[in-house]
């Protein structure tokens, strides 16, 4: 009877280690898993500023372009005559006939 109840005790205790034994794995294998979650959370993080740096590099271009645009449209305003009310008034300084003889 002593001998039954020490092989039960002794299958009790086998049967306490493997479970010892899963949870340790289990341990490990969350620890994994934390591991590729932090090496992909840094990978977002590495993509997010590569994003921003595209960004930043894209407002660069559209303030050049803005920046030539407006050099472009000064010169063409400077080499323009625009048609104003004045403008289409008769000068009479060269007018052959002068509005007061008539």
């Amino acid at each position: 009877l002593i001998m039954a109840l020490a092989d039960l005790i002794m299958a009790l205790a086998d049967l306490i280690m493997a479970l010892a034994d899963s949870i340790m794995t289990l341990a490990d294998s969350i620890m994994t898993l934390a591991d590729s979650i932090m090496a992909l959370a840094d990978s977002i993080m590495t993509l997010a500023d590569s994003i921003m740096a595209l960004a930043d590099s894209i407002m660069t271009l559209a303030d050049s372009i803005m920046t030539l645009a407006d050099s472009t449209i000064r010169k063409h305003d400077k080499n323009t005559h625009h048609i104003t009310p004045e403008s289409l008034r008769p000068n009479p300084s060269l007018t052959p006939v002068s509005y007061t003889h008539l």
